[in-house]
């Protein structure tokens, strides 16, 4: 008698296809409890980019394109936010073409972790800086396997 993984016991086999597609939809909704999670951080993140808008918005005229610029991220983030929880797929797009400049100007999905800083009575700013970065390219490399996932899959509901 041929002996059975846990999740084939229940399942002879013909049907195997009926268990992988079962074990597929297991893997998806992983993934999507990952990107509801970077959705609602990305909507958190707008406190930290409007403490710099309204930092730069004290300053002269000469400013004003990157005022522009931190408006129009802004409204990309919301999007990207709103998007990814609703499972877009110009959300994810959106989340990758705005990657590098998360990258350049800081806005870091996991930015309430600077918070920490206030709780140690030495200086961990680049420490805190470098593991939000890491944590960041980490969020990428997700976001793109559960972007694919749900691309490859048959019945997907990614539109």
């Amino acid at each position: 008698m041929r002996k059975f993984i846990h999740w084939q016991k229940a399942v002879p086999f013909g049907k195997r296809l009926f268990t992988r597609t079962v074990m597929a939809k297991r893997k998806r909704m992983r993934y999507r409890t990952w990107i509801i999670v970077f959705g609602i951080l990305d909507i958190l993140t707008l406190e930290k980019l409007v403490k710099q808008i309204v930092v730069l918005s004290h300053d002269d005229t000469r400013i004003q394109f990157i005022q522009f610029l931190f408006v129009a991220f802004l409204l990309a983030i919301i999007g990207t936010g709103i998007l990814l929880i609703k499972n877009k797929s110009l959300g994810y797009y959106l989340s990758f073409a705005i990657f590098p400049i998360r990258l350049i100007w800081t806005v870091l999905s996991f930015s309430f972790l600077f918070y920490l800083n206030r709780l140690f009575e030495t200086n961990i700013i680049m420490h805190l800086t470098i593991f939000c970065v890491i944590m960041e390219i980490g969020r990428l490399v997700i976001t793109i396997l559960a972007f694919r996932s749900m691309k490859k899959l048959p019945g997907h509901n990614i539109k």
